[in-house]
């Protein structure tokens, strides 16, 4: 999932909670991918490192 792709769902979640008063699921969903964008980066990062490693 790209850094966009991912700030755009987040986005899309914080335009839900504005939007209606059931924000606690939403809330719940642009924390995941705030979580998920700050994991996923390091970790293909390092999947890179390796995969290089084991292939050189």
């Amino acid at each position: 999932m790209s850094n966009w792709t991912s700030l755009r769902l987040e986005w899309s979640a914080q335009e839900g909670i504005d939007a209606t008063g059931t924000a606690r699921r939403l809330h719940e969903m642009r924390g995941f991918y705030t979580y998920m964008t700050n994991e996923l980066v390091p970790l293909i990062d390092r999947w890179r490192e390796q995969y290089a490693a084991d292939h050189d």
